[in-house]
């Protein structure tokens, strides 16, 4: 009988610690991710947008940018795989030559001050507290998708090539 005391109290205590594993999150979800995303996602649109544009010419001593801007990249991928970064364009910006040939000079109304694609692209990046982005996939964290319209408030700064960076405080998606 002892031995069969024994055999019994084993599998029970195998049971349950295979059962109160698999209790602890029913949605199979990261528990960190959760926590970037309730820290990153707002519920509201925040005031005061900018074009990507206008926030670089307008970049302060403390770097605040509020931009709108569409997930996208031209004819490249917005994402940076397996990380918490993407490529926003410009959504005001005209990118395209607009149904005509080039111009010849600078009376066309479309040309006149088009910038460069440079100008109209902004790298967004959702850091950890110690200013890393965060290695979990932007669409997975975030839940969004390419050509989605997002309105990215943060610090912002010229990179060494130039380029508009911008450590997300918060991110509300346009639906």
């Amino acid at each position: 009988m002892p031995k069969y005391k024994f055999l019994c109290c084993l599998l029970w205590l195998i049971a349950s610690a295979t059962l109160a594993g698999c209790s602890s999150d029913s949605t199979g979800e990261d528990p960190q991710v959760a926590v970037h995303r309730a820290r990153l996602l707002l519920a509201e649109e925040p005031a005061g947008t900018e074009t990507i544009v206008k926030a670089r010419q307008a970049l302060t001593a403390n770097g605040k940018v509020v931009i709108l801007g569409r997930i996208a990249a031209g004819d490249l991928s917005p994402w940076d795989e397996g990380k918490a970064a993407f490529l926003v364009s410009d959504a005001a910006a005209i990118l395209d030559e607009h149904g005509h040939g080039p111009c010849q000079d600078d009376t066309c109304h479309f040309c006149k001050g088009k910038t460069s694609i440079t100008d109209t692209l902004a790298i967004v990046q959702c850091q950890d507290d110690r200013g890393e982005v965060l290695p979990i996939d932007a669409r997975t964290l975030l839940g969004v998708e390419e050509n989605q319209l997002v309105v990215v408030c943060g610090r912002g700064e010229l990179d060494e090539l130039g380029n508009l960076v911008i450590a997300a405080e918060g991110i509300y998606i346009r639906r």
